[in-house]
């Protein structure tokens, strides 16, 4: 059987948002968010007519060290003592 992936219900419409599909991942996060970021994530829900959860898998999915601010990444520099150029 088939581990369901990051993004395997991403994208595909008929996938049943309605379902309990808490089963098919492996983690699961409780997340605290400003105002804004909340405020964000439900406009997003609501414009495309699918839960929270989604919204954050399918940004998860697409991001890449460069999505980061520059100063998580300087930080990670520092602590391998690596140098970091932009």
């Amino acid at each position: 059987m088939e581990k369901a992936g990051l993004t395997s219900h991403i994208g595909n419409e008929n996938y049943d948002e309605g379902c309990h599909d808490s089963h098919m991942y492996g983690a699961r996060f409780m997340l605290r968010l400003d105002a804004a970021s909340e405020t964000t994530l439900q406009r997003l829900a609501e414009h495309f007519d699918i839960s929270r959860a989604a919204i954050i898998r399918q940004l998860l999915a697409q991001a890449t060290p460069d999505t980061f601010p520059v100063s998580w990444r300087l930080r990670l520099a520092e602590r391998h003592g690596v140098d970091h150029e932009e």
